[in-house]
């Protein structure tokens, strides 16, 4: 099943584009709760050049994929790969 993603106006932020979001949540590396947080989750995916993206979002009722974060990965979030 394809889920809808909603993009609030701070997960352009850092000029990660609509395509690259998508492609990177469509082909995780790594998908996972974030500590300490209800219903908040980050994907660490590549996007269409294969550069390395972390992606926050909180699923809806409906689903939907509501993503509020997402620029290039940060070196703190690397380890999680190893997971």
């Amino acid at each position: 099943m394809k889920r809808d993603i909603i993009c609030k106006p701070s997960a352009f932020k850092h000029k990660v584009t609509l395509d690259n979001i998508r492609h990177a949540l469509g082909y995780p590396w790594y998908e996972g709760a974030i500590e300490g947080y209800e219903n908040k989750y980050i994907v660490l995916g590549t996007d269409h050049a294969g550069n390395l993206l972390e992606i926050m979002y909180n699923e809806m009722e409906d689903g939907a994929l509501n993503v509020f974060h997402a620029q290039p990965c940060r070196t703190i979030y690397l380890p999680l790969l190893r997971e």
